[in-house]
């Protein structure tokens, strides 16, 4: 840049526009023709007039990009002439030197040998991922990801897709996939659980014996869990591993309550389904032990399927790697080799495949970098890092083309392309409006699809009914029984015991002359008596607003029946061409403030213990002579009617 143009760029006031393009031009130097943007750029700093600037300027922006774009492709290296896709899975377009443009596919051998995706935050990284995974929806190829930033909740609602909250669900990772022994499994999960929380090789030998031990001593028909292991550590003799080891697991079950549990997710199941666990709200070390947990025990479902063996079937993604990847937990000779190095290695020959992105290739194990046949490399801040995938003749060639890749562009590396290409990602179709609350609901509806629960008759079955009922409110009781795999005989008499202690109050709704249905909702004021968390506690509602909710969500599944246009509101329902407002309170001063609106008619919906008439003449006499005329009583199976009359 001329000392001339430095000068009037100093006096100029909105200069950001062309000081951008100036520093583009600066780092172009070169290698574009920069003597025809020159003119362009001394008129637009002269001139005064608006119009006149902006006209120059979107000129100086499209040529500036027409030449950058030609000194990339320029730059991109000679592929086969004869080249063409093999893949089957189109997620972008490939620009060779000739400035040819084509598909640029991934083939199923392609993400079984595994796919690395580095680049800054910002390049593009998690939508190319998004465009990988829209691409298996088609096929029987089924996925899981590691959500860390939620960047993928949408995904929950796919057919077949659940996405699974850290809040909302449950492992237990002291129970072995079938077919393995405790012995083989105690040995795996001391491994998994050693490398996640960083402790030593001691320590991980006194947490096997600790687990072989409380296998041994079990003597209940479900598997123990992580709550289990703490008290058997602690009711044993003392020493230092122990007060590390049971530090650890206490840490563990205080920071998250997806590991303290007998019941939890089918894990045996989950071959059927596209999951996705957000892990968001969870630590690092959390993170990396409930991603090896899952990894691992998926290799030992696939490890006696021959069928799956070297046939593609599942893709495993694992965005911002570094979190479950850390290479330092290689470099620590003491805590020995990491279980995933071994696990990602093995993968392959059982039909599985992974994708791992992160902004830094050496922040990973380097299991992930040597076992990832594709490599798509995007903007990156340490140019030491391109050593590791390119020979040290090519690193500077390739810094300096990946300096000039825009967002969405990456250098793609692998065998259909000698020694690379330029791949521009194709964006995703994603509809952003589904919220995490669409999705936990769907994983509430279909949740028996991969759940379990593992019940012994010793067990305290008031505590599991009581858990059931305040995790699925407004579910009738063959929905509870059905959740948690019990008998009839065994729900009705603990249901009875709770009703009979006071824990628990029913609720019976008829839905009309020949349906009922049973509600149990818990007793608040005895909530300090449930052995249950601070978090499930603050669930329960009370009476009046328990009834109030049941009663709306009965009404609003009627009226979708009825096929009836309603809006829903905290309070009630509202009918908006005939102008009805429909509530669920019996609360006479309420009911006489909401008189004051312009509604047409409100309709009170009641509890079917409480008789229509004596509702009216309560309200008359609180009411004192008000107009109660637009007002109508009724209960839930007479609602249609009440609203046609």
């Amino acid at each position: 840049m001329n000392s001339q143009i430095q000068r009037e760029m100093s006096d100029l006031e909105d200069k950001s526009s062309i000081g951008q393009i100036l520093e583009v031009l600066k780092q172009y130097e070169g290698v574009i023709d920069q003597s025809e943007f020159m003119p362009l750029i001394e008129r637009y700093l002269r001139t005064k007039d608006t119009e006149m600037r902006g006209f120059l300027l979107s000129r100086l922006v499209e040529r500036l990009e027409r030449a950058t774009s030609e000194a990339l492709l320029n730059t991109v290296p000679n592929t086969e002439e004869d080249h063409k896709p093999r893949g089957e899975f189109v997620i972008g377009e490939v620009i060779d030197k000739q400035g040819k443009i084509g598909p640029f596919t991934l083939s199923r051998e392609d993400l079984n040998r595994n796919v690395l995706i580095i680049a800054s935050v910002g390049h593009g990284k998690t939508s190319l991922i998004k465009r990988i995974l829209k691409s298996l929806f088609l096929t029987n190829i089924k996925y899981i990801v590691f959500d860390i930033k939620k960047d993928y909740v949408p995904f929950g609602a796919e057919e077949d897709s659940f996405y699974l909250d850290s809040s909302s669900f449950r492992i237990n990772v002291l129970a072995p996939p079938s077919g393995v022994s405790e012995t083989e499994w105690a040995m795996h999960v001391a491994d998994v659980f050693s490398h996640s929380f960083s402790l030593l090789v001691g320590s991980r030998d006194f947490l096997l014996e600790s687990i072989i031990s409380l296998y041994r001593s079990w003597k209940k028909d479900y598997p123990p869990s992580l709550s289990d292991l703490a008290r058997h550590i602690e009711s044993g003799s003392r020493n230092e591993y122990a007060r590390v080891v049971l530090g650890r697991i206490k840490a563990v079950l205080a920071s998250t309550s997806i590991f303290d549990c007998n019941t939890g997710l089918d894990l045996s199941k989950m071959e059927r389904y596209n999951l996705i666990f957000g892990i968001d709200r969870l630590g690092m070390a959390e993170q990396s032990f409930l991603a090896s947990f899952i990894i691992l025990y998926l290799y030992h479902l696939n490890m006696n399927d021959a069928s799956k063996r070297g046939v593609l079937h599942r893709v495993i993604v694992i965005d911002d790697a570094h979190t479950i990847l850390d290479v330092n937990k290689e470099r620590d000779q003491a805590m020995g080799v990491p279980l995933l190095h071994t696990l990602i290695s093995k993968m392959r020959e059982l039909g599985v495949g992974f994708i791992f992105a992160d902004q830094q290739i050496s922040s990973l194990l380097s299991s992930a970098i040597q076992n990832s046949n594709t490599k798509f490399i995007g903007s990156m801040n340490l140019m030491k890092d391109l050593s590791v995938v390119f020979d040290y003749d090519g690193v500077n060639d390739a810094f300096k083309l990946i300096s000039k890749l825009k967002v969405g562009e990456f250098l793609a590396l692998s065998q259909d392309y000698n020694p690379y290409s330029v791949m521009r990602a194709y964006k995703a179709d994603e509809d952003k409006s589904i919220s995490l609350d669409e999705v936990n609901e769907k994983v509430r509806r279909n949740i028996d699809k991969f759940s379990f629960m593992k019940v012994d008759k010793k067990v305290d079955l008031a505590d599991l009914v009581m858990r059931e009922v305040i995790a699925n409110p407004f579910k009738n009781l063959s929905v509870h029984r059905g959740n948690l795999n019990m008998s009839k005989e065994d729900f009705d008499s603990t249901k009875s015991a709770l009703l009979k202690s006071g824990l628990l109050y029913e609720v019976c709704v008829k839905l009309d002359e020949h349906r009922e249905a049973k509600f149990l909702y818990p007793n608040r004021e005895k909530a300090e008596e449930l052995h249950i968390d601070e978090e499930l506690r603050g669930k329960i509602m009370n009476r009046s607003k328990f009834v109030n909710q049941l009663l709306k969500k009965i009404s609003e599944s009627e009226l979708k029946e009825q096929g009836i246009n309603f809006e829903s509101d905290e309070v009630g329902i509202l009918l908006p061409g005939l102008k009805t407002y429909i509530v669920f309170m019996h609360k006479p001063e309420e009911i006489l403030r909401l008189m004051e609106t312009p509604f047409r008619r409100i309709i009170n919906v009641l509890e079917d213990s409480i008789d229509e008439t004596d509702a009216m003449v309560e309200l008359i006499k609180a009411g004192r002579g008000a107009d109660i005329s637009p007002l109508r009583f009724c209960h839930a199976k007479d609602l249609i009617d009440t609203i046609k009359r």
